[in-house]
């Protein structure tokens, strides 16, 4: 090996533009104001880059590299400036979307690590001696799943121990190719279980009479609006096994985002419904939120009978308390007190604190990076939630009323954050207590406590098969007594991914 020559272990991110966001951004602007974004978005990755380093660390073997016109190849020394560098890029995106008012990630990560013969005299990186020792750089990015960090065995075993622990032996399947790649993997969130896996779920836009992404031409007697279909949107999950039924997790990325309705249109709303109880989504406020994991579904009556048979913590719990019966569909006729004692038995269970979710953190899960009244868009159709379709909302249109729940995920569509049944179907417990309005609400995605032993009311999010699709958008709030459960009320679960001991 020559002196120019050096043998080490890299970290390699490929980070790229999805062409369905490509495609996007062309239609929403001209072809200056692409340039002009893309611009923008070249100088985060380079401040991102800049600020992972102190020191004047960046040298020959900390660098980034352009891939074309929507891509970037950034090698790291170590793993931990990688997951920095993650950390920075998109807390700087999410605060330009946020500005923006978009609604769509621009980035996915794909990463790599592997020993490399790297050549000291050449500055590019597709200019490296060998290959890494997982795939070729061709391969990385068809292989890699986004967020992933993957690593060899070598390195894995050259790892700190503490670093070494987030990683669980896995096999790739490499797309596109007829092979399968053996790697250690580890998402780039650091408290992730040690079950953490990926996957690809349909996201779905409603709109009015306008066209982003893959327009699904809709049935004749939908013509005031159009169904937008978005494939292979990535999210990552773990999966808890309640005897042979499982409990998918979702990932909630931590973020920024305004809870509540602006007052124009509170406003708007009251003088519609000749109501004044819209008031109580203000004031509008910014909320921060740390990343937690979300149940991918309502609790289902399957979910449940197998946890109220575990020993009881505080109450008992009726294993078969629903009106409409069925494994898959949500579990209704819950109190929040029922909800509340089955968050403590699966916690015994799992070794891990699974909780309600706070209205904030539902509100923030629940819209996934959007501002519109629901997550699907301005408006809503019962091609893609259960709600009475004898009403509409905006530029709706009139449809089936089913008059009983449906199972979870049957209409097949996720949030931005992949999760289903978000809007109808059944109203979810939430922790807080209630409060007429966000005077004084925390502003760190923490619930809401009240004191005053007198007020029982408790808060319940996302509407249900019965209600108005106004009551189901995503900054509806309602309450009831905490012992209080009806045929149209349910939960999901959250969890911070940390194990008790």
């Amino acid at each position: 090996m020559s002196e120019e020559e050096v043998q080490l272990t890299v970290v390699q991110l490929d980070l790229f533009q999805s062409s369905v966001s490509t495609a996007i951004l062309y239609e929403e602007g001209d072809e200056e104001a692409v340039k002009a974004l893309l611009k923008k978005i070249r100088k985060f990755v380079k401040e991102a880059f800049e600020q992972t380093f102190e020191n004047h660390e960046i040298h020959e073997y900390n660098k980034i590299y352009p891939l074309g016109g929507d891509g970037y190849r950034i090698s790291f020394k170590d793993v931990d400036k990688a997951y920095t560098f993650v950390e920075k890029f998109r807390n700087s995106v999410d605060d330009y979307n946020q500005q923006q008012d978009r609604k769509k990630r621009l980035f996915r990560i794909a990463a790599a690590t592997g020993k490399v013969l790297y050549d000291k005299s050449q500055l590019n990186i597709d200019n490296i001696i060998g290959h890494l020792v997982l795939f070729t750089v061709s391969r990385m990015v068809t292989a890699a799943e986004p967020g992933w960090l993957y690593v060899d065995e070598a390195t894995h075993q050259a790892l700190p121990q503490d670093t070494q622990k987030n990683f669980i032996l896995t096999n790739i399947q490499v797309k596109k190719h007829d092979s399968n790649l053996e790697a250690y993997a580890c998402p780039m969130l650091k408290d992730a279980p040690q079950s953490i896996k990926s996957s690809y779920f349909k996201v779905a836009t409603v709109s009015a009479n306008t066209t982003h992404g893959v327009t699904i031409t809709p049935q004749p007697k939908l013509k005031s609006y159009q169904c937008i279909e978005i494939d292979n949107q990535p999210t990552q999950y773990f999966i808890e096994k309640l005897e042979d039924i499982n409990l998918e997790m979702v990932y909630i990325p931590g973020g920024k985002f305004q809870m509540g309705t602006d007052d124009q249109e509170i406003n708007e709303l009251c003088e519609k419904y000749k109501v004044d109880y819209f008031q109580r989504e203000s004031p509008q406020h910014k909320v921060i939120i740390e990343p937690f994991f979300m149940g991918k579904y309502p609790v289902t009556q399957a979910q449940w009978q197998v946890v109220a048979n575990m020993q009881k913590v505080d109450r008992p719990l009726n294993p078969n308390p629903s009106c409409f019966k069925g494994a898959n569909r949500p579990v209704e006729r819950v109190s929040w007190d029922d909800a509340v004692e089955f968050c403590k038995r699966l916690s015994n269970h799992t070794k891990r604190e699974y909780r309600l979710p706070s209205e904030a953190e539902w509100e923030y899960a629940c819209r996934a990076g959007t501002t519109t009244p629901f997550h699907f868009g301005e408006t809503i159709t019962i091609d893609l939630a259960n709600y009475d379709g004898n009403y509409i909302f905006g530029n709706g249109v009139k449809g089936r009323y089913r008059e009983e729940t449906t199972e979870v995920g049957s209409f097949k569509v996720a949030n931005n954050f992949g999760l289903y049944d978000m809007h109808g179907n059944v109203r979810e417990w939430c922790q807080d207590h209630w409060h007429d309005s966000y005077k004084g609400a925390p502003t760190d995605g923490s619930a809401w406590q009240d004191t005053n032993k007198s007020n029982d009311g408790r808060m319940l999010r996302g509407g249900s098969w019965y209600f108005n699709p106004v009551y189901c958008r995503s900054a509806y709030r309602y309450s009831l007594s905490l012992g209080y459960g009806t045929y149209n009320i349910g939960f999901r679960v959250v969890c911070s991914g940390a194990a008790r001991t």
